[in-house]
């Protein structure tokens, strides 16, 4: 296979992952280990009402409101302390929003890489079957 061939699939990839990410119906974020945020997708950044720019290598308590920090901290923490759990989901107000926060770790080669954050708006949440 040609080194232009293996870059075609791996952007196709991307992509491909890009659009389950964009598709899922809550907000994404991925955080690393030292807290900073690598990847949201643009639900969570309509949720949270910021712009990729306002969001992307910002700590993850900075792009929050400050009532919800200890929370969100905590949140991290426990998930990380007792990796057993696959989540632990609490429920913080954002824009006078009730929005459901949802942790969980990200592993990569069975090593903590970080975090994946789901988020959830409650009170805009229309589910339809």
């Amino acid at each position: 296979m040609s080194r232009r061939q293996t870059t075609v699939d791996l952007l196709e990839a991307l992509n491909f992952q890009q659009g389950i990410t964009e598709s899922a119906g809550m907000g994404i974020i991925v955080i690393e280990k030292d807290a900073k945020i690598v990847y949201t997708n643009s639900l969570a950044l309509k949720i949270l009402n910021k712009s990729l720019t306002e969001v992307l290598s910002q700590q993850i308590t900075n792009i929050f409101p400050r009532s919800a920090n200890r929370k969100m901290v905590n949140a991290l923490k426990e998930v990380a302390r007792n990796q057993e759990w696959k989540k632990l989901a609490f429920t913080i107000t954002i824009n006078s929003e009730e929005t459901q926060v949802i942790v969980s770790l990200l592993k990569v080669n069975h090593e903590i890489a970080g975090w994946v954050m789901v988020l959830e708006d409650m009170d805009k949440s229309e589910d339809r079957y």
